[in-house]
């Protein structure tokens, strides 16, 4: 393995070196220039996906780069890495593992026992789930009080909840009469703001966390507890107002969770790749479980794009080779991702989770550190607001910033004015960064060098199958990105070991003991522990 590895390295860096010569011409040339020698570029750089248009024309590279970028996913033989993840692979290196996310959208029996053993665990949490809406929305399962469900509080952090508060939030439209809240952080202000709203007698939690251990969702799930306890009568039964979703049934059940009450999410699937699983719950309440299944076929969709387009016409791949370009060869150490519609607002923040904890990574597989960039920092915000925000870095600031516009065509809206507007300050900004404004009279504090690359993103619609079609669409350019840079994409060490260190300050608070720190920390767990004594005397 070892020594496989070094030379696909070496074939990557190759090839790279023979695009040395392109990267400078890249920097210096003015982008526009490209489409004047080439009246089919917008042609060659764009392409069909499912649900999905993307034109990738006005990034800062020529057709015969993009050529020879699209060698590099054929030396380090992308497909055969794909196909074993696709085929139950532990390409998840650290905890040998797979990762099987897109079984869960899979309809037809794997041909592997294994992957079919797996499957078919799929498909019967698939049924509880439907089971459990049903049941649901007919008004047939109560709370531990014995009053119709009318709202649920899915208690989770990072992926656990953000994949589900994406997607009910870019559909909204009502259909069902549940109504869904999110409860993320360990904040009593945030705690207050949701159960503020709502009757103990007819609110079902959510406990959704894979180890059962997170500090965050344990915290508020024992808060919910105590807020449906502080009712009068309390019935003894509070199991009945809660639903677990957990690879650790057993810490389930120590809470006070019942076996028929839990949903199982497995270890070969990732937090941040969850939505499709139990997790995705939420989303099967607040519109349906039909809605949950379209939202699977557009990601399977995707899935079957991915597998089975070639190199230059396989979308995810053509983006994780954009954002290698940007950022490995041009050197931008960031992107921006600016959704055109406020539907899907909460977009980015699910991407950064995504990327940045995906490929967020400084050791190879084999065990060496990276000599390269690897996940560049990922932000962004809603369009046109953004416009009044952050676009005056991105135009005349002194970094390259590329940019992803997420263009939605159809957005329900029946007013063509404010359609109009919306699609138009989208394409106007994605013209500009390119073009600029450099006119001979232009004042310099008003020049805009223009040569600012971006991707436009055209979704059809918003409807289940294409918002499915597009988080599946970031998954694979991120799990590309990985094996580009020849890292391992789905675990986090980073962020257990933050877990480790909050567990031991939390123990030093309540004790008292600063000990085993450094010098700052200590002196700020002082600091809060004499406030809040003061506090109290007061």
């Amino acid at each position: 393995m070892h020594t496989k590895l070094i030379m696909e390295h070496q074939k990557t860096q190759s090839i790279i070196s023979e695009l040395k010569k392109e990267i400078k011409q890249s920097l210096e040339r003015p982008l526009f220039e490209y489409f004047k020698e080439d009246p089919k570029r917008v042609e060659t750089m764009s392409v069909s996906a499912p649900y999905i248009f993307a034109d990738f024309s006005k990034n800062l590279l020529s057709s015969k780069t993009f050529k020879k970028l699209c060698q590099i996913p054929l030396a380090l033989q992308i497909e055969e890495k794909i196909k074993n993840m696709f085929g139950g692979g532990n390409v998840n290196t650290t905890e040998i593992r797979p990762a099987l996310h897109t079984l869960l959208r899979k309809i037809e029996t794997p041909t592997s026992p294994s992957l079919a053993n797996k499957h078919a665990l799929c498909m019967k949490t698939l049924q509880q789930m439907e089971s459990i809406t049903r049941e649901i929305h007919e008004g047939k399962r109560k709370t531990a009080f014995g009053e119709r469900i009318t709202d649920v509080v899915s208690i989770g952090i990072g992926g656990s909840h953000l994949g589900s508060k994406l997607i009910l939030d870019a559909l909204r439209k009502k259909t069902s009469q549940v109504n869904i809240h999110f409860l993320e952080n360990a904040d009593q202000n945030e705690i207050a703001r949701v159960l503020h709203v709502l009757e103990p007698r007819n609110t079902l939690f959510l406990v959704a966390s894979k180890s059962f251990s997170t500090g965050e969702t344990l915290l508020n799930a024992i808060e919910a507890k105590k807020w449906l306890s502080q009712s009068r009568p309390c019935p003894e039964e509070l199991n009945k107002s809660f639903i677990g979703i957990t690879n650790n049934s057993s810490a389930a059940n120590a809470f006070g969770i019942s076996a028929e009450n839990i949903l199982p999410l497995w270890d070969w699937v990732g937090g941040r790749f969850s939505v499709w699983s139990a997790i995705g719950l939420p989303i099967a309440l607040g519109q349906g479980m039909t809605t949950f299944y379209d939202f699977l076929a557009g990601a399977r969709e995707m899935d079957d794009h991915f597998q089975n387009s070639t190199v230059n016409s396989n979308l995810p791949i053509i983006l994780a080779l954009l954002s290698f370009w940007n950022h490995n060869c041009l050197e931008a150490e960031s992107y921006a991702v600016v959704p055109y519609c406020d539907n899907l607002r909460f977009f980015p923040s699910y991407l950064q989770q995504l990327e940045m904890e995906s490929n967020g990574k400084s050791i190879t597989l084999d065990g060496n550190e990276v000599s390269y960039n690897t996940a560049p920092t990922t932000w962004g915000g809603v369009g046109t607001a953004s416009q009044h925000a952050f676009f005056q870095l991105i135009h005349q600031g002194t970094r390259m910033i590329p940019v992803d516009f997420i263009l939605p065509l159809q957005t329900g809206s029946f007013n063509q004015e404010l359609e109009h507007y919306r699609v138009a300050n989208c394409l106007a900004q994605s013209e500009t960064l390119m073009l600029g404004n450099k006119e001979k009279n232009t004042k310099p504090e008003k020049r805009l060098a223009g040569s600012r690359p971006s991707t436009t993103l055209m979704l059809e619609n918003l409807s289940p199958r294409a918002l499915g079609a597009l988080l599946s669409l970031y998954e694979h350019k991120t799990e590309t990105l990985g094996f580009l840079w020849n890292i391992n994409s789905f675990d986090q060490w980073g962020v257990e070991n933050g877990k480790k260190a909050a567990t031991r300050i939390m123990q030093g608070l309540n004790s008292k003991d600063y000990s085993g720190h450094d010098q700052s920390t200590s002196s700020l767990m002082r600091k809060y522990v004499e406030t809040m004594a003061n506090d109290e005397k007061e």
